[in-house]
């Protein structure tokens, strides 16, 4: 099962939740941890937005006011959930691998900055784990605040205290980490001065041993200061999407040129019926090929944009940027967010497309029940 641990600071921003649907998606993700999501009525999060249309399952713990607030979704067909353990500052779940029946607890953290009551967390979580059978495999991953070392912070302050309290915490649960790849630090203050590694992912010895090759990737910042961090233990292939034809591609030049170079290619024939239908199919066979090139090119450039930003973000954690080079982060951030918008309007028709292909969960009965009562109605 592969894990996602993400502070989305709000989780009010529809765009986010596509961010982490597409990564879902992407990397056959089976378990989601969200940390900040600043709604203090879980009962308002819209959980199927950060999911696909396959089945899910969640659990939630509230904000104080706007501050903080978890949220894990996980696939049932993959972890059954059998109970769970919470409190303001972490989120437990404990359940089963339905392939294997490892037992495991997968925990949310999201700890708060003051000294003390982080302390207490880490005491609390000390004694969950402690008074849970041995045979548990844990995982906790999310916000932990708190750094290990004084190099994981840069221009901030470092608290040798909290550090040592961490450590100990860590030391005495008999936790590791895996190798973070892509990125020195998790945490960027908005004006890109200040960096610091306070999103990690620790694992029992158990579950190191089953998961020795597992990758924890520092993924890019997305409408957050925090990076999201996927630590992948199986790589899933989905195979080639279907085709669809989407209302962007008219915005694309040289698609009129395409359609008509296919339209005429097919001389007229007898009958009309079976001709449109080879027109089409003409049509359909010459899209494709476009498509892909048009969807290459867009790929090209958002993958393009994406890393000169990461370049710089890498760039800014160990020296100041220019003004030259801030100025041109910002207009590339900017780009790449009218590419998303681009994408979310693909996102929508895909998701419309798809109602009326499967149409909704109520069977043929009901609504015939229905109409029968408007009958009566009437």
């Amino acid at each position: 099962m592969n894990y996602l641990s993400v502070n989305i600071r709000g989780a009010g921003d529809s765009k986010k939740a596509e961010h982490i649907r597409e990564l879902k998606k992407k990397n056959g993700l089976g378990f989601i941890c969200i940390q900040e999501t600043q709604m203090a009525n879980s009962s308002n999060v819209q959980v199927s937005t950060f999911w696909d249309n396959s089945l899910f399952d969640f659990d939630t713990v509230d904000a104080s006011g706007r501050s903080g607030g978890m949220l894990n979704i996980w696939d049932p067909s993959v972890f059954v959930k059998k109970h769970s353990v919470s409190n303001r500052f972490f989120l437990a779940t404990f359940g089963e691998l339905k392939q294997g029946g490892e037992e495991i607890t997968v925990v949310n953290v999201y700890a708060p900055q003051d000294k003390k009551a982080k302390k207490q967390v880490w005491e609390d979580l000390k004694a969950l784990i402690s008074s849970t059978p041995s045979v548990w495999s844990w995982i906790l991953l999310g916000d932990f605040n708190c750094v290990r070392v004084a190099c994981e912070r840069r221009n901030s302050k470092f608290c040798a205290e909290s550090a040592n309290d961490f450590n100990s915490f860590i030391n005495n649960t008999a936790l590791s980490e895996y190798a973070m790849i892509g990125c020195r630090f998790t945490y960027m203050k908005d004006d890109g001065q200040k960096f610091s590694k306070i999103d990690r992912v620790l694992v029992c010895h158990s579950f190191l041993s089953k998961w020795p090759a597992a990758k924890l990737i520092g993924l890019p910042r997305y409408r957050s200061d925090h990076r999201p961090l996927m630590l992948l233990c199986s790589d899933v292939c989905f195979g080639k999407p279907p085709f669809r034809f989407f209302n962007s591609w008219l915005k694309e030049d040289g698609l009129e040129k395409v359609v008509h170079s296919a339209y005429v290619s097919v001389p007229p024939f007898y009958p009309p019926d079976k001709l449109l239908a080879a027109r089409l199919k003409a049509i359909k066979m010459a899209i494709k090929p476009w498509c892909a090139e048009v969807s290459k090119k867009n790929n090209g450039l958002l993958k393009e944009l994406m890393e000169k930003v990461e370049k710089l973000d890498l760039k800014a954690e160990t020296m100041a940027l220019t003004d030259t080079e801030a100025k041109e982060r910002e207009v590339w951030l900017k780009t790449i967010n009218e590419i998303d918008e681009c994408r979310s309007e693909d996102l929508k028709q895909r998701a419309k497309l798809k109602w009326v292909v499967d149409g909704d969960e109520n069977s043929s009965f009901f609504h015939g029940i229905i109409k029968g009562h408007k009958k009566t109605i009437a």
